[in-house]
């Protein structure tokens, strides 16, 4: 028999293997999964009540999405035990799916669409709360330099 017609065994980090994350990159991703919920919920506690109070003071009309933001960030204050314990289980959730897509033997472009899943949707929403507050602020700077 020919050597040439039995299968050839997979290197390591070949075409369908799988190749686990060593142990500091994982502890990395970690560090990282810890950061995004806990940044939000500083955002909607103390920067967004200041803006609040600033476009209260100036009497500033304020739009559709920095209405929404500024009213999620008073729900947040007045419920803050609850958005307290929300941000914890959020931030376990991301730790355990980073290091569960790390661990286990899922594809790259799986893994890929697990960390961008788990990083990508609170940075989408701080990044949407910003946004949403920074074109009402930029009306009351325009209006104060008048």
């Amino acid at each position: 028999m020919s050597s040439a017609n039995s299968p050839k065994p997979l290197l390591p980090g070949g075409e369908g293997a799988f190749v686990p994350y060593p142990a500091s990159r994982r502890r990395v991703v970690t560090f990282l999964a810890v950061l995004p919920w806990p940044l939000i919920l500083f955002q909607y506690l103390f920067v967004l009540p200041r803006y609040d109070k600033l476009f209260r003071q100036y009497n500033v009309y304020v739009d559709g999405w920095t209405a929404i933001c500024l009213n999620v960030s008073a729900w947040v204050r007045n419920y803050s035990v609850f958005s307290f314990i929300a941000t914890l289980m959020l931030t376990a959730c991301c730790v355990m799916t980073a290091n569960l897509v790390l661990t286990l033997p899922f594809s790259r472009p799986r893994r890929s669409f697990f960390l961008l899943l788990d990083f990508g949707l609170p940075c989408a929403l701080f990044i949407v709360s910003w946004l949403g507050v920074l074109s009402t602020h930029s009306k009351l700077v325009e209006g104060l330099q008048r």
